[in-house]
């Protein structure tokens, strides 16, 4: 059988991109790696990490390896994130002395595999993992002409699809305890963009763009220092408050998931007003204690 994949292996990645990050390009599997189309490689930086949404999109990648310990509780997040809203396919090369820490990772990979596995073991995982969706990344025709579905990926998206990756990375450095006055800078600047976007592009919903206006008002003229100590468990109130606003940009502009929008209504402002009563001091109702973000 791996005979056979071996054969058919180039046929099935020779249209596909590959991007490996990590801290060294795995040259040992460069007999394999030859037959993608192209062959990215990112260095694990924070920089990086943080644009990869971006970095995907505009080289139109269809598979992604990782192979560094370092920056994996960040980078699981974005990879998890990515991959929610791309169709991209995540390989790990797990390092013997990883010892398998990130679960996360390791459950989101679709292969996994060592840096003393063998050319044939990988060319049979990733020919496995690839041969079934190989159509969906050949070229379509429309008219008389070829039009790639990646083409279809405009400017517009792309900027939301960066907002939504910086709402996200504020809310994990919020959860980690980051309160610092850049990434409140950073969130109300992004819900400004958001603003925008939803006055500008959605039409189904005057509830949500009053509320994104409401919102970046609230951001404009929040002091985080006046908050008092027996009040900070509003912090954690606003993390879920712009995670479901990054959430709700990837469902609606990305996804083109629309059937909900009424849920997203009241869940916001459900979300704004819980967020708002704790920062105040306020004891939440009663009906108020059981909200659930979407």
């Amino acid at each position: 059988m791996i005979k056979i994949k071996k054969q058919y292996f180039p046929y099935v990645v020779k249209e596909l991109n590959l991007l490996i990050i990590g801290d060294e390009k795995l040259s040992k599997f460069n007999e394999v790696f030859k037959y993608f189309h192209k062959t990215f490689f990112l260095e694990m930086t924070t920089f990086n990490v943080e644009n990869l949404s971006s970095f995907v999109i505009s080289n139109n990648i269809n598979v992604i390896i990782i192979n560094s310990k370092e920056h994996k509780d960040y980078v699981t997040t974005s990879l998890e994130h990515l991959i929610r809203i791309q169709d991209v396919k995540l390989g790990l090369c797990c390092l013997y002395d990883d010892k398998f820490k990130n679960e996360l990772l390791v459950n989101i990979s679709d292969i996994v595999f060592t840096p003393n596995a063998s050319d044939n073991h990988l060319i049979s995982k990733l020919y496995n993992l690839l041969h079934l969706v190989v159509d969906s990344t050949n070229e379509v025709k429309s008219g008389s002409k070829e039009i790639s579905k990646g083409a279809y990926r405009d400017a517009f998206e792309i900027d939301v699809m960066i907002i939504s990756e910086e709402l996200h990375k504020a809310v994990q450095q919020i959860d980690d305890g980051d309160l610092s006055d850049e990434v409140f800078e950073n969130i109300q600047k992004n819900i400004s963009k958001v603003a925008q976007i939803v006055n500008g592009y959605m039409m189904s919903s005057d509830t949500i763009k009053k509320f994104i206006k409401m919102f970046d008002k609230f951001l404009k003229t929040f002091n985080k220092d006046n908050v008092k100590v027996e009040n900070i468990d509003g912090f954690e109130y606003l993390a879920r408050l712009v995670e479901d606003i990054a959430i709700f940009l990837d469902k609606y502009f990305i996804e083109k998931q629309f059937d909900d929008i009424y849920v997203v209504e009241d869940s916001l402002k459900n979300s704004f007003k819980f967020m708002k009563d704790t920062f105040d001091g306020s004891k939440p109702k009663e009906s108020d204690s059981e909200l659930e973000f979407f």
